[in-house]
């Protein structure tokens, strides 16, 4: 038996771009031009996104990627040139000049950075949509924290070969790291804490791709973006939708194999299922804010006087190489040590250890009161977590908020 489908006359009155998706019953034109969705990782899988984000008209396109365009690219990435590769251009202000070209009528905004250490959560904060296409469990691992932490769903997507898969994670259900086997974690938890650097070389590898399978899930992806802006899913009673919340797509096109699983029940002990409660906009803190102000600001706006600050990561003020004995007396949020040794080749010819020692809170006694918010390691709009007595504050850095500007 053929399907049947519902036939529409295309009148010369459909005469701009977008007019035609208000034939859809469902389409709810104001959500969809006011919507916000954050793209992270412009690579073959966001590339296929952000083509399908852009035709869709979705009025706000953030893409975040800190990388630049390779030749490889080429082969799986539709909105790149050849120019690109040779330049070195960013992808993320490239994959953005692009979707501009495809439809002017969209705003858009790029960020280069690495999603770990230089993303705030304010940003996640003003999306209403966050879709991950990246190629590496450290990555994941930090959207996933993120969006649990201000709540927010978001939509991961992975592409091999002719396969992938797709899932939407909802804060207060099963996440991403939920779902780690033991051996994932493990590989994670060697990435984060080795002695000497984070070194993510090992989660993050040359994954073979097509544009196959990068469309297919990059459809999926964009589908399930579409319905979490207009709130659809199985529980809306104007129309029935169903959604990959709380499922994995997988497809292998190799063997034509397709289908939808539940996740996992979720874990108790999951570290992911941290979340920020009440948080305050506090328009007087930005990333230029020294400690020495941030302090002076907790004492004046909650009376404290002895508070903890959770710093995102270790603020190293020694390293010391394991041949040498040296103590090299330094001032570096832990993302930066790496290029740091580097760079004054402490390892030496021999490649030996590099011991280091730092801090993992900002309290009246942290020796370096001078240095600015960002300059220990937290990034434009991001949001602190203050410990104090009488209980724990959230404190967004809106003096940052300028920063976001979709053109």
């Amino acid at each position: 038996m053929k399907p049947e489908l519902n036939e529409y006359l295309f009148t010369p009155e459909i005469n701009t771009r977008n007019e035609v998706y208000e034939l859809i019953s469902w389409w709810k034109k104001d959500r969809v031009q006011n919507a916000k969705i954050m793209v992270i990782g412009a690579g073959a899988l966001g590339n296929e996104v952000l083509k399908n984000l852009a035709l869709l008209n979705i009025g706000h396109i953030l893409v975040v990627d800190y990388d630049t365009i390779e030749f490889s690219n080429l082969s799986r990435s539709l909105l790149y040139r050849e120019e690109d590769a040779k330049n070195n251009a960013s992808k993320a202000s490239t994959a953005a000049a692009r979707v501009k070209d495809l439809n002017p009528e969209v705003k858009v905004m790029s960020i280069n950075a690495d999603i770990i250490t230089d993303l705030g959560l304010g940003v996640y904060r003003r999306m209403d949509a966050i879709i991950g296409c990246l190629d590496n469990r450290l990555a994941r691992l930090a959207i996933n924290r993120a969006c649990h932490k201000i709540d927010k769903p978001w939509v991961d997507g992975a592409i091999e070969n002719l396969a992938g898969q797709a899932v939407v994670y909802v804060p207060g259900n099963s996440c991403y790291e939920c779902e780690l086997s033991e051996r994932e974690k493990q590989i994670i938890k060697r990435a984060v804490s080795c002695k000497v650097v984070a070194n993510r070389s090992i989660v993050r590898g040359r994954i073979p791709t097509t544009p196959i399978s990068a469309s297919i899930i990059g459809a999926i992806q964009a589908q399930e973006a579409l319905k979490l802006i207009h709130g659809y899913d199985e529980t809306t009673e104007e129309t029935y939708f169903a959604s990959f919340k709380n499922k994995i797509f997988r497809y292998d096109g190799k063997v034509l194999d397709y289908g939808h699983y539940d996740l996992e029940p979720i874990k108790p002990d999951c570290m992911s299922h941290e979340f920020y409660d009440r948080v305050i906009e506090a328009s007087e803190l930005s990333s230029e804010t020294t400690v020495a102000e941030l302090l002076d600001w907790i004492t004046i706006r909650f009376g404290e006087k002895s508070p903890e600050v959770i710093l995102n990561q270790h603020f190293i003020y020694e390293l010391t190489p394991d041949d040498s004995k040296i103590v090299h007396k330094v001032q570096l949020p832990q993302s930066k040590v790496a290029t740091y040794i580097e760079q004054n080749n402490l390892r030496g010819e021999n490649g030996c250890e590099i011991y280091q020692n730092g801090l993992d809170y900002i309290t009246k006694d942290f020796p370096f009161k001078e240095l600015t918010l960002n300059q220990i390691g937290f990034p434009l709009l991001d949001i602190l977590k203050i410990e104090t007595e009488n209980g724990i504050y959230f404190a967004e850095l809106t003096g940052d908020e300028h920063f976001i500007n979709f053109k």
